[in-house]
């Protein structure tokens, strides 16, 4: 079964998407001027970061910050289930002094965005999945 569900509050977009076909041509190269959190929770996924591929398993976790060119190379024949979470840099510049956004920022672009799910503590992958 199809759907999306999607949240909004302030600087804040959620989203949990599932289609039982993906519609392949949904999913090309962008940038955009907010920080996001993808998790896959089902599919055949490869997610590119500006020059960089990552073989995703789900429950993987990806950060892409403003800027940031990716788009995520989904496999026909299967189904596509994931998760993000959109914010711009006011949520978290006002929490531990932006210390919060080391992640996302003091790195280089397209490196170190790809966390595995044997790397996240399992209180934050069991729920999603």
């Amino acid at each position: 079964m199809d759907f999306t569900k999607v949240q909004k509050h302030n600087d804040v977009f959620a989203a949990h998407q599932r289609q039982e076909v993906p519609v392949l041509d949904e999913y090309t190269m962008h940038v955009h001027d907010f920080f996001e959190l993808y998790m896959l929770l089902e599919g055949n996924v490869e997610f590119c970061v500006e020059t960089t591929v990552y073989d995703l398993q789900p429950g993987d976790l990806i950060l892409v910050r403003p800027g940031e060119a990716h788009f995520a190379k989904v496999s026909a024949g299967h189904p596509y289930e994931r998760l993000y979470i959109q914010f711009s840099n006011k949520l978290l510049t006002q929490t531990l002094n932006g210390k919060l956004l080391t992640p996302f920022q003091e790195r280089p672009l397209g490196t170190y965005n790809h966390y595995t799910r044997d790397e996240l503590p399992m209180q934050i992958v069991s729920p999603c999945m």
